[in-house]
This record gives structure tokens, sequence and C-alpha cells, in this order.
């Protein structure tokens, strides 16, 4: 029971880091992206949720363009979100929430802006929520 246990822990242990390691590349031409890594070597939960977010969108539409921590009014959302053709940006907060009603909003808002389905749908904790501003 012990040795079960012990492998247990390695294997998570394992996957976390193999998981970062598939994220991590999402990062790798963004302005900015050092911020966002510092609070991830601190172990910032949202960070955590932030990266996984930006990774959604890089995978399903790799030709969208990403920006980190804009502004908005005095304050600075997580991201920003546009496809090459568009003027227009989508202002990203990531959090952490328990709404079905919420989830299917956000799920209709990437179908209809991105022409994109989130792969395995809109998740809640510990995965990332995403909404637009």
């Amino acid at each position: 029971m012990v040795q079960i246990r012990i492998l247990g822990k390695r294997l998570a242990t394992a996957m976390r880091v193999i998981g970062m390691g598939l994220r991590l590349p999402a990062l790798e031409y963004l302005a900015r992206a050092d911020e966002l890594i510092t609070n991830l070597q601190r172990r910032k939960q949202n960070a955590e949720a932030e990266l996984t977010a930006i990774y959604l969108f890089c995978s399903t539409a790799p030709a969208a363009q990403v920006e980190l921590y804009p502004a908005v009014g005095r304050r600075e959302a997580d991201f920003r979100v546009k496809q090459p053709d568009e003027s227009t940006w989508t202002t990203v907060e990531v959090m952490r929430r328990e709404c079905d009603r919420f989830k299917e909003n956000v799920r209709q808002t990437l179908i209809a802006r991105y022409k994109i389905e989130p792969p395995g749908g809109v998740h809640t904790a510990p995965k990332p929520v995403i909404f637009r501003l």
C-alpha cells in the first residue's frame, strides 16, 4: 500500500512537469512573458490558469495574436487575443468558477467569435474558465 502511494505521488509530480512543459512554449514569443513565468515560479495559482488559457487559445487557433497584461482602464487584464485578419481584440480575464450557464456563454462566444470549440469544452476548477470583458 505504501509503495502504491509513493508511485502515485511520483507520477503526479511527473505529470505536472510534463503538463507545464507542454504549455510553456505558448509563451515563447510573447512580450512580458517573463512576468507570467515569475508568477509561475512563485506558484501563484492564477498564473497557471492564465498559462493554460493562453495554451488553449494558441493550440486551437495557432494564428491568433496574444498580448499579455493589456491595460483596461486603470488595471491590467490577463491577456487579449485576436485573429490576424480582425481589428478587434477580445480581452480575457481568467478565473475559477462553477456555473453551467456561464460556461455555456463562454463556449458560445468562442464558437461565434473564433469559430473554435474549446478542446474538451470550457473547463472549471482546476482548469481555467475564460470570459470576454
